[in-house]
C-alpha cells in the first residue's frame, strides 16, 4: 500500500500488518494539518513508523504524531476517539474492534513473521523444529526459561495461541511474565537475552536489534502475524 493510498483513505485503522480506519476519531485538542495514530510499538522500534510519517509529511505537508503502545493497548486508546490511524498486529483483535463499530476500513499494509528465538545451547532442543505449538511443549517439558510481555500485545495474542494449540497451560519459575513487557518486544527480546531465555518475537524486530544479542532464531517459518 502505498502513502497516497493511506492518505486517501483516512480515516483508518491500521492493523497490524494492516490497516484499520478508527472511525470515531477526533477527540482532544489538535494542530492544523495533524493525524494522530496509535501504533503498536514494533514498527516504531524498527524505524518503519519514523519513515512513513516523514515520507507522507513530504508528500501531503500532513504530520502525523504516534503513541506506542501493545496492540490490545492501542486498540483501547483508539476507542476513546482520539485518533484517525491505528497500527496493530493481531487479526482477531482488529476484527473484533471492526465489528464493535470503532473501526471502518482495515488494511493489510505490510508483511511480518514470529520467530522462536532462544540461547545457542537450545536446552530445549527446538532448533529447526518445524511446528511452533510443538516447540513450546518441548520448552515447558524441559522447563527451560520462556520470557512473555503478559500484556495482551499482538505479540502476546499470538503467544498464547501457541500455547492453547500446544495443549500446555505455561505456569511456574520456568515461565517468566515479564512486569515491563508493555515496552515493546525490542526491550523485551533485550531482557531475554540477560536471561538466555526463549522467547516468540517478530521477525523485524530480531533483524533489528541482532547484533547486540546472543539469542539466536531456532524456529521460523510457522507463524504469521
Amino acid at each position: 500500500m502505498s502513502i497516497r493510498q493511506i492518505g486517501l483513505a483516512l480515516p483508518w485503522l491500521i492493523g497490524g500488518t494492516g490497516l484499520l480506519g478508527a472511525g470515531l476519531a477526533g477527540g482532544g485538542k489538535r494542530e492544523p494539518n495533524e493525524v494522530r495514530m496509535a501504533s503498536t510499538i514494533g514498527p516504531i522500534d524498527a524505524g518503519i513508523v519514523g519513515a512513513l510519517e516523514d515520507a507522507y509529511l513530504r508528500k501531503t505537508g500532513v504530520r502525523v504524531i504516534h503513541i506506542g503502545a501493545g496492540t490490545g493497548a492501542a486498540l483501547e486508546l483508539a476507542k476513546t476517539g482520539g485518533f484517525e490511524l491505528v497500527m496493530v498486529h493481531a487479526r482477531a483483535l482488529e476484527d473484533r474492534f471492526v465489528a464493535d463499530g470503532y473501526g471502518i476500513d482495515r488494511r493489510d499494509i505490510m508483511y511480518n513473521d514470529f520467530v522462536i528465538v532462544g540461547p545457542p545451547s537450545d536446552p530445549a532442543g527446538v532448533r529447526g523444529e518445524r511446528s511452533a505449538a510443538v516447540a513450546v511443549a518441548k520448552i515447558a517439558a524441559a522447563r527451560a526459561l520462556f520470557v512473555t510481555r503478559g500484556d495482551t500485545s499482538g505479540t502476546h495474542v499470538k503467544e498464547q495461541g501457541l500455547w492453547s494449540a500446544s495443549g500446555v497451560a505455561p505456569s511456574d519459575a520456568w515461565y517468566v511474565v515479564w512486569e515491563k513487557g508493555a515496552t515493546g518486544n525490542a526491550a523485551t527480546t533485550r531482557y531475554a537475552e540477560e536471561r538466555q531465555a526463549y522467547l516468540l518475537i517478530d521477525r523485524a524486530t530480531y533483524l533489528t536489534v541482532r547484533k547486540d544479542i546472543r539469542l539466536q532464531v531456532l524456529v521460523e517459518g510457522a507463524v504469521t502475524c
